[in-house]
């Protein structure tokens, strides 16, 4: 069986080619491919770990959306748990098997780490393809910062200030070497963002399938409005870092805010900023066939002459006013959620159905929390309504378990 890896990069449509693994993943075993569940439902997130790169603290919870201790448990049975599922596929008649993280290539900064991922996966596959998607440095920098805004906020203009080289991020040139030294020139390819294949292309023919009738996923992880940047930031200078609870909330707000002004950096200092890697990326080229150095320089017409990044610098007081009224509408829109899943609890009891009782009222109880933080009162009774709902679940589970 083979495996193909792909590391990334970040910005170059790895959330799209992940949520196409995971929509797809009945209709591709069919086909022969295996993507993993087991190393994570979309993003397989774990492998970075797993090769020794420590997630940060705030990260833990935010990315991986467990306490450190629960994340610990998950690492220390992945190597088992991937080759039960490998041995499962190969069992079933898979030929190829799919894993996906870019943050392989952000996380992964030695040699050490890719060479202990390596020898995690190397005795499971007959062979290994790993691929990496590259675009100029300045663009995938652009596009990084409204993951930045979703994620770790505020987000001002002097992020531009550190896209350049020798920042492990941004250097490709390394990230190769590093790679290829530990799997092989033969192994790694090196796919151009823009120019093409792209990564579903290459992957079907890689796997030996075609495309046709398999589902394409929802458009995610879009870049943001300038006017989303100076809403997140204010947020940030009003309540600071939020509770991970409230992350998804908000960043699905700052998603349906429609993209009327994008970042635009101003057309000189975006030639400025790819033109720092022009030594590297010409070294790159010359190592890597097919690679061409248009694959890795910008198009300056698709920038503004005039930049409005500096807007990102000062929460004024139109966007800290802005800001007040979104959490102001975030809060009630979290009191309704908890108040709709009380009322289906309820009348899932009245129904006699304990298990979806118990799942409405946990969905509540989840976003109880999280009011304190709002203006808003709670309503009178609400949490002894939700005492109430989960006393009779039990009751009505404990009966059930007796007939």
């Amino acid at each position: 069986m083979q495996l193909i890896l792909h590391i990334g990069t970040e910005k170059t449509g790895s959330t799209a080619f992940q949520d196409w693994g995971a929509l797809n993943r009945e209709a591709l075993r069919a086909l022969g491919v295996c993507y993993s569940r087991e190393m994570g439902w979309n993003n397989h997130m774990i492998l970075f770990p797993m090769a020794g790169a420590k997630p940060a603290p705030d990260e833990v919870q935010g990315m991986f959306a467990r306490t450190p201790e629960a994340l610990a448990a998950d690492l220390a049975t992945a190597p088992a748990r991937l080759a039960a599922e490998v041995a499962q596929a190969r069992a079933d008649g898979c030929h190829t098997f799919v894993l996906s993280n870019e943050h392989c290539q952000s996380r992964l900064t030695t040699a050490e780490q890719v060479a202990r991922l390596r020898d995690l996966l190397a005795p499971l596959f007959d062979r290994i393809t790993v691929l990496c998607c590259l675009r100029p440095q300045f663009e995938m920098g652009l596009s990084h910062m409204s993951t930045l805004l979703r994620y770790a906020p505020p987000v001002r203009s002097g992020y531009l200030d550190g896209i350049r080289p020798g920042t492990p991020y941004f250097d490709y040139l390394a990230l190769y070497d590093r790679w290829t030294a530990v799997f092989g020139v033969e192994t790694v390819e090196i796919m151009p963002y823009r120019r093409g294949p792209n990564l579903f292309d290459r992957v079907a023919a890689l796997g030996g399938f075609e495309l046709a009738g398999l589902a394409l996923p929802p458009r995610s992880n879009s870049a943001l409005d300038l006017a989303a940047f100076r809403l997140r930031n204010a947020l940030h200078a009003l309540h600071g870092p939020l509770d991970p609870a409230l992350r998804r909330p908000v960043n699905r707000m700052l998603n349906s805010m429609e993209v009327r002004t994008r970042l635009e950096p101003g057309r000189a200092r975006a030639e400025e900023i790819q033109q720092r890697f022009a030594t590297d990326n010409a070294a790159l080229v010359a190592r890597v066939p097919g690679l061409v150095a248009a694959d890795l320089e910008i198009d300056p017409t698709r920038y503004a002459v005039e930049g409005n990044l500096g807007a990102l610098d000062t929460d004024d007081d139109a966007a800290l006013v802005m800001a007040g009224a979104a959490w102001s509408l975030l809060g009630e829109t979290l009191l309704a959620q908890a108040q709709q899943a009380l009322a289906e609890a309820e009348r899932a009891i009245a129904r006699a159905n304990p298990d979806w009782a118990v799942t409405y009222a946990d969905r509540s109880r989840q976003v109880l929390p999280l009011l304190s933080q709002f203006p808003q009162a709670l309503p009178p009774k609400l949490e002894s309504r939700l005492e109430t709902v989960e006393t009779r679940a039990r009751s009505l589970a404990r009966k059930a378990a007796r007939v």
